[in-house]
């Protein structure tokens, strides 16, 4: 099974500057992860802003070992997906080194705009 689709993540924490400098404002992001030819994926976040919206978009290169990938086209990054169900949640942990500052961030994704009630 692939992870792919579209995902809204729900919840975040991270010790990245970026993150930390957008926290307070930004709302529940949306993730499309779409397949690419060799086992790569192609990760397209969308951040809603008071103002504007913000895209992301970053190829993920496959390491061959199931749920691992790579980027390196700003700075080095390192995504895993740590859990998932590929139909509901998935738990996302990403390392990040730019210019010798390095950073993690995990995620939950969840494939619903709000999480299902526990019953």
């Amino acid at each position: 099974m692939m992870f792919t689709g579209t995902w809204h993540i729900v919840v975040g924490a991270s010790n990245c500057p970026v993150f930390l400098s957008m926290k307070e404002i930004m709302k529940t992001s949306v993730a499309i992860i779409t397949a690419m030819p060799g086992g790569d994926l192609t990760l397209t976040v969308g951040f809603p802003l008071p103002d504007a919206c913000q895209k992301i978009e970053m190829h993920l290169k496959s390491t061959g070992q199931p749920g691992h990938y790579t980027n390196s086209e700003m700075g080095k990054r390192d995504m895993r997906v740590v859990e998932t169900d590929y139909d509901h949640y998935a738990i996302v942990y990403m390392f990040k080194d730019q210019g010798g500052e390095t950073s993690v961030t995990l995620q939950l994704f969840n494939a619903f705009p709000e999480l299902p009630p526990v019953s």
